[in-house]
């Protein structure tokens, strides 16, 4: 809100239950993170139960996701 911009156009990348909910909730595009968790699937089915659709551990998927 303080920064006025669109939730619908925004993305976040996110390594945390908590920050995956804020996005979600604030109707934010949430991708998932597990590169530096100690315990990725774990992380992954976390991310995935909330709702997150894509779960990748390393910076390089989330760029060709992108389309870079």
């Amino acid at each position: 809100k303080e920064m006025k911009a669109d939730p619908s156009k925004c993305l976040v990348l996110e390594d945390s239950v908590s920050g995956a909910v804020a996005g979600l909730a604030a109707g934010m595009d949430v991708i998932g993170f597990t590169g530096v968790s100690h315990d990725k699937k774990m992380a992954e089915s976390s991310l995935k139960e909330l709702g997150v659709p894509f779960v990748y551990d390393d910076f390089i998927h989330i760029g060709q996701h992108l389309g870079y």
